[in-house]
């Protein structure tokens, strides 16, 4: 299957991606009348978002592949979303969705963990899987009702796991897919998330 384009977050000036949550509240297009629908095998929820993480999570820019019901498939990239926080939807989404929507800035209420990465070892994964040990940074943001309550960097926790990864058996083959950590060491790593990803 090919890797999910992941939600992008700003924290701290640059731009991670987020490859886990643990928590309630988060944003989920359905709650505001959203229709979304895959549109590609790298985008199969058929949405995107932007937030931005500090002092509150925000969202600041969805990109939505709203679905009509009884519309002809090749009519769907036609419809735009309903208006959504005060803002209208406009067409041309760089990521084949109908649906753009701009300057949000919608405060998201989430209590729990975002686990961000940056720079994906492309060498590691391939085009296929989103492990925190596949990434060169990795921090993971704690909320409380929408606010950052803490924010820990996870490098030491990657170094482990990579020295834990098992590899793949027999000759490696470029883009292929590495194995998972051994459930010994998963069992290790835990403890030093605040939450199960």
């Amino acid at each position: 299957m090919t890797r999910q384009l992941l939600n992008s977050v700003r924290y701290q000036g640059r731009v991670w991606q987020q490859i886990a949550l643990h928590g309630q509240d988060g944003f989920e297009p359905h709650r505001h009348g959203f229709a979304a629908r895959g549109n590609c095998t790298a985008l199969q929820r058929g949405w995107y978002a932007e937030f931005s993480a500090e002092p509150r999570l925000r969202l600041q820019e969805l990109h939505v592949n709203h679905w009509v019901e009884g519309l002809l498939p090749v009519l769907q990239r036609r419809v735009s979303g309903p208006m959504f926080n005060g803002v209208s939807a406009v067409p041309g989404s760089r990521y084949r969705c109908n649906s753009l929507y701009r300057e949000l800035e919608l405060s998201i209420p989430f209590s729990g963990g975002l686990l961000l990465a940056r720079d994906y070892y492309v060498s590691l994964g391939g085009r296929y899987g989103n492990a925190f040990w596949m990434y060169a940074q990795v921090c993971e943001l704690i909320y409380r009702r929408g606010r950052l309550v803490e924010a820990i960097d996870h490098a030491q926790t990657i170094a482990l796991a990579r020295g834990s990864a098992r590899k793949p058996a027999g000759p490696a083959l470029a883009g292929s897919v590495p194995a998972d950590l051994d459930p010994a060491a998963r069992e290790r790593l835990a403890p030093r998330f605040r939450y199960p990803y």
